[in-house]
């Protein structure tokens, strides 16, 4: 079979393209030949890259674009992902990307030739705060006269989270052409049994460095923590947007924080694992999550994980079982939670083994396996 993806990106480091890149690895080894349509910029840097591109199996051909609004809108060479479509002619299609001009267009080809087509949404319902008003009038506009047109064209809707049904069936898409199929993790993350310590030594956030992921609310948590628990570790690690570690630094200062350490990104695996295997405590305090990856990397890494109460992570997180949720933005809720954690860490092994169990529910071999059945089943 002769599987096409479309998305924003094919290069750099982004959550959408991780997921094509790992489901298409695991396609491969399947049989299927596997192709992605993208544009011809990097992730995060906006450098271009090479207009095609073999990348371990993956035929990625990619498309000069320009800019509309936002380093992930863009206008595309039209002509040119027609002509590549027609010579690729794929069995079937998975757009990664809603709203975006590269799976619009291929949708409305491959209609013309009968080839079928599924959306993976990526939870793309944000709200104005995190998108910009420009660009969340313009999503709403595209709902309100296009959405419940385009969404009825394809064969079925893979959804990363529970949390989009509602969304979607608002714009006329009914629960049964719905499938959950969530965001994986590399199976590498289980092959090792952590042996656990008797106590917290190390609280750990793991993920963008960014205003959205309210990294401010867990320092003023930590200020309230750090003078009753000297020998604890409190690490930020990640990627930085702009100049907001700047920010959080002067907020360390003035608050008198010592025992607070940033540090860079993580992207090679296995210093990742050793990141979450180091630290006993997982804290996301975001504002806001499509399908909080870290969340299930943390658990399977055995981390008691704290995280806010949005709709994302409640939808992973079930309290007091595999992990503890705090009201978002509450510096004072948070505080308790991880001195909850702290004093009874010895106490939660079961905690820590519900974690694991879950967790392991999301491997990437599992995710493809149920995405293939997808397939087979819309192409017949």
């Amino acid at each position: 079979m002769k599987i096409l993806y479309t998305c924003t990106y094919s290069a750099g480091i982004s959550g959408v393209w991780n997921r094509v890149y790992n489901v298409a690895q695991e396609m491969i080894k399947r049989g299927h030949k596997v192709y992605v349509f993208s544009s011809n910029l990097e992730a995060g840097t906006g450098k271009k890259v090479k207009d095609y591109e073999r990348v371990d199996g993956i035929e990625a051909y990619r498309f000069k674009v320009k800019s509309f609004g936002s380093k992930n809108a863009y206008l595309y060479d039209i002509a040119g992902l027609k002509e590549r479509f027609l010579k690729v002619k794929p069995d079937i299609v998975d757009c990664q990307t809603y709203r975006h001009e590269e799976g619009t267009v291929v949708l409305e080809e491959a209609g013309k030739l009968g080839i079928p087509c599924v959306l993976t949404t990526h939870a793309p319902f944000v709200s104005v705060g995190v998108r910009g008003l420009f660009l969340s009038f313009g999503a709403w506009l595209y709902d309100f006269m296009r959405g419940g047109e385009v969404l009825s064209e394809f064969k079925k809707i893979i959804a990363i989270t529970k949390w989009e049904y509602p969304y979607l069936n608002k714009l006329g898409v009914k629960n049964e052409k719905i499938i959950y199929i969530p965001n994986g993790i590399p199976s590498e993350f289980f092959r090792k049994n952590r042996k656990f310590g008797k106590e917290v030594r190390k609280i750990l956030f793991f993920g963008r460095v960014a205003p959205v992921k309210d990294i401010k609310t867990l320092l003023r948590a930590w200020a309230k923590i750090e003078k009753l628990n000297a020998n604890i570790v409190l690490e930020i690690t990640g990627p930085v947007d702009g100049f907001y570690d700047k920010k959080l630094k002067r907020m360390t200062r003035s608050l008198g924080l010592r025992n607070v350490k940033f540090k860079p990104a993580v992207f090679e695996l296995k210093k990742k694992i050793e990141t979450y295997n180091d630290a006993e405590v997982f804290v996301l305090p975001s504002k806001r999550e499509g399908m909080p990856q870290s969340l299930i990397e943390a658990m399977a890494c055995g981390n008691i994980v704290i995280a806010s109460d949005i709709e994302a992570c409640r939808e992973l997180v079930k309290e007091g079982k595999i992990g503890y949720l705090f009201r978002q933005g509450d510096a004072e809720d948070l505080a308790e939670k991880i001195k909850e954690v702290i004093r009874s860490y010895r106490k939660m092994g079961k905690v820590q083994k519900n974690a694991v169990k879950f967790a392991s529910g999301f491997k990437w071999k599992t995710i493809a396996d149920r995405l293939e059945k997808v397939y087979k089943g819309v192409k017949n």
